[in-house]
C-alpha cells in the first residue's frame, strides 16, 4: 500500500494547527517558547516511530526486504534452502615443458596464479582426464602424467575463492606457484567467466517465487526450480519428448546443463539429476546431460583514435566478448552483429572495426538445444 508519510515541518504545522483550533486564545509558538519546544520534541519522536514502522513493513515482505532481511524471511521456509553461495571460477589450463624426454607429474592441488599474482587456482581432481593416475598409497589425491614425448597437457583448475574477481581473460594465467619439476609454462587458452558472487537479492526473490509456484507440480517450472536450486552458475535447456541421445522419445525430458566452465563436471550433473528426479512425474523418463560446448572463434581488427591507448582498447574488447559469451546460456545463439556492438561499446577509443568474422564467417552462431556457445579464440588486434 502507499504510505502517507510526513516530514518534520508537516508534523510541526499539523500539531500547531490542531492546538490553536482547540484553544480559546492565540498561542505563543515562536521559536524558543515552551509550547514550541514540546511540539518539536514530539515531532522528532514521531519521525523516529514513523521510520520504525517503515522498517518493519519493509522487512515483513520479501519484495521490499534487502540483505539479511531477505535471508531471515526465506529462512522461515527451510525446504527452500536459502541464498545460494558464490561460485569460484574454473576452466582449463595448459601445462607445458621445453624438454619432453621424460614423464612428468602434475599433482592434484598444484597451484598456479595469474601473471600479476592476484588470483590463485588449484589443479582439480578430475578422474575423467585420461592422464589422471590415482596414488596407490592413498597418501595424495593423485596426479596427471605427461608421458615421454608429450609437451603439454590440459587440466582443470578452480579459483581459490568464490566471486567474480576470479574471472580472468585468456592468457592471463602464467605462473606456476607450486614446486613442479619438469614443468616450464602454464597458460589458459580461454577466458574464465563462470565465477559468481553470492546470489543477489533480486535473483533470490525471483527463485523463491519460482520455487513456490512449482510446489506439488510435475511441470517444466518445477524442473526449472529444481535445477536453479543446485547452484547459481548453471544454465540449462529442457528438451521434451527427447532422450539424452537426441532421439524422439514420447514422455521423456532431457535437461542439458552447463556451469560456465566449458566442461561441466560429472559431480554437478549428478546433483542436477537427483534434483530433477525428485520433481519429475511418475512414469516420465528424465535425463540430465552436460551441454556440449560450441566454440565461438572471433577475429577482428580495431582502429583506435590518435593519442589513445590501443592496447587498453583491445583488452576491453576481449573482456566484453568473453563476458557476453559466457552469459549466453544453453541453447542461445550468438548474433554476429552483436560482436561489433560489444566492441564499440567497450571503448570510446575505437573508431572502426574491420575483418570481423565469427568462426570464419559473417553469420550468427546457432547452437542446438544440447549445446552452449563458449568463447574460443578471441583474436583482437
Amino acid at each position: 500500500m502507499q504510505l502517507s508519510l510526513q516530514n518534520f515541518s508537516t508534523m510541526l504545522n499539523n500539531m500547531a494547527a490542531a492546538a490553536q483550533a482547540a484553544a480559546s486564545q492565540a498561542l505563543d509558538l515562536l521559536v524558543g517558547s515552551s509550547l514550541r519546544a514540546i511540539f518539536e520534541a514530539v515531532a522528532g519522536l514521531c519521525l523516529w516511530l514513523q521510520w520504525q514502522n517503515v522498517q518493519v513493513l519493509q522487512m515483513a515482505r520479501l519484495t521490499t526486504a534487502a540483505g539479511t532481511d531477505c535471508d531471515s524471511f526465506v529462512a522461515d521456509f527451510p525446504l527452500f534452502g536459502g541464498r545460494l553461495v558464490g561460485v569460484a571460477s574454473s576452466g582449463q589450463v595448459t601445462f607445458g615443458r621445453f624438454t619432453a624426454t621424460q614423464p612428468v607429474q602434475i599433482p592434484v592441488g598444484t597451484l598456479v596464479k595469474t601473471n600479476d599474482g592476484t588470483q590463485s587456482f588449484t589443479v582439480d581432481l578430475d578422474t575423467t582426464n585420461a592422464a589422471f593416475q590415482a596414488d596407490p598409497s592413498g597418501a595424495t589425491q593423485g596426479w596427471f602424467t605427461l608421458a615421454a614425448g608429450v609437451a603439454s597437457l590440459n587440466v582443470a583448475v578452480t579459483n581459490a575463492a568464490a566471486g567474480t574477481t576470479g574471472n580472468v581473460l585468456a592468457g592471463t594465467i602464467g605462473l606456476i606457484a607450486s614446486s613442479a619439476p619438469g614443468l616450464d609454462t602454464v597458460t589458459n587458452a580461454n577466458a574464465f567467466t563462470n565465477g559468481l558472487n553470492a546470489e543477489t537479492d533480486t535473483a533470490l526473490k525471483a527463485r523463491f517465487g519460482l520455487w513456490f509456484s512449482s510446489l506439488s507440480k510435475s511441470t517444466p517450472a518445477a524442473i526449472d526450480a529444481a535445477v536453479a536450486d543446485v547452484a547459481q552458475n548453471l544454465t540449462w535447456q529442457q528438451i521434451n519428448n527427447t532422450d539424452a541421445g537426441g532421439n524422439f522419445a514420447p514422455g521423456a525430458v532431457t535437461v542439458a546443463v552447463d556451469d560456465g566452465s566449458g566442461a561441466t563436471p560429472s559431480s554437478t550433473i549428478a546433483l542436477v539429476a537427483t534434483a530433477v528426479q525428485a520433481v519429475r512425474a511418475a512414469t516420465i523418463n528424465a535425463y540430465v546431460i552436460a551441454a556440449a560446448p560450441l566454440a565461438a572463434n572471433i577475429s577482428m581488427t580495431l582502429t583506435s583514435a590518435p593519442n589513445t591507448n590501443h592496447a587498453a582498447a583491445v583488452a576491453a574488447v576481449q573482456a566484453a566478448l568473453a563476458g557476453y559469451i559466457g552469459g549466453l546460456g544453453v541453447g542461445n545463439k550468438l548474433p554476429y552483429t552483436r560482436l561489433a556492438q560489444l566492441a564499440y561499446d567497450s571503448s570510446s577509443a575505437i573508431t572502426n572495426i574491420t575483418g570481423l568474422t565469427l568462426n570464419g564467417g559473417t553469420t550468427d552462431l546457432v547452437p542446438s538445444d544440447f549445446q552452449v556457445v563458449r568463447a574460443g579464440a578471441l583474436t583482437v588486434a
